[in-house]
């Protein structure tokens, strides 16, 4: 027999979901309980306020991508913001279905579905980045052959931009995540790391 849903998302989140996630961070909690807290404003401004949020979810075809939509319309979030939501949602409802709180997990929305609603006209126009075209890349390595600066030891200046040429290229201006990559405590780069003087 399913239990009876005496309970709020937030209880389940906090009783069935926590428990489970020991090594969650605070920030990531945080975004858990964001995705419910909006669920709920999204329930209350619906004809459904008056039935529990279980009950709602409950083998729901349409309350997760109704939600979606709401987010992308009345909230202006992206449609990958709004599936982020839709995803937080979904883990609470596994571990309810585990538990016997829901009958049947609600279905999910198509992240190609939701990408193709309009956002609300207020929602300023994103700046897309241009991406660097393998035509600028040879044009770059192609002008390191006249660099003069800097000059590292054995490293001639044209080595060292095609290689941070490359390695940009490959893992983004954010160097500091490189080493993150090589260090076993994944700490990242941190100034006690960085030495000043030649060795």
């Amino acid at each position: 027999a399913v239990r009876a849903p005496q309970r709020s998302l937030m209880t389940a989140y906090n009783e069935l979901v926590l428990p489970q996630k020991t090594a969650t961070s605070r920030k990531q909690i945080s975004t858990h309980k964001t995705a419910i807290g909006h669920f709920e404003q999204f329930l209350n401004q619906n004809d459904d306020r008056c039935l529990e949020p279980i009950v709602i979810l409950d083998g729901s075809k349409s309350v997760l991508r109704d939600f979606a939509i709401w987010l992308i319309k009345a909230r202006s979030l992206s449609s990958c913001t709004a599936m982020t939501h839709v995803t937080h949602l979904k883990m609470v409802c596994r571990e309810m279905r585990e538990h016997n709180w829901l009958n049947r997990m609600p279905a999910s929305p198509r992240g190609n579905e939701l990408q193709s609603i309009e956002r609300t006209s207020s929602r300023p126009k994103r700046q897309v980045s241009k991406s660097v075209s393998f035509d600028d890349a040879a044009r770059l390595m192609a002008a390191c052959d006249v660099a003069t600066y800097p000059r590292l030891g054995d490293v001639s200046p044209s080595r060292f931009w095609r290689c941070m040429i490359v390695w940009h290229a490959l893992y983004g201006p954010r160097t500091q995540d490189i080493y993150a990559y090589r260090d076993s405590a994944k700490t990242g780069l941190i100034w006690s790391d960085v030495f000043f003087d030649a060795e």
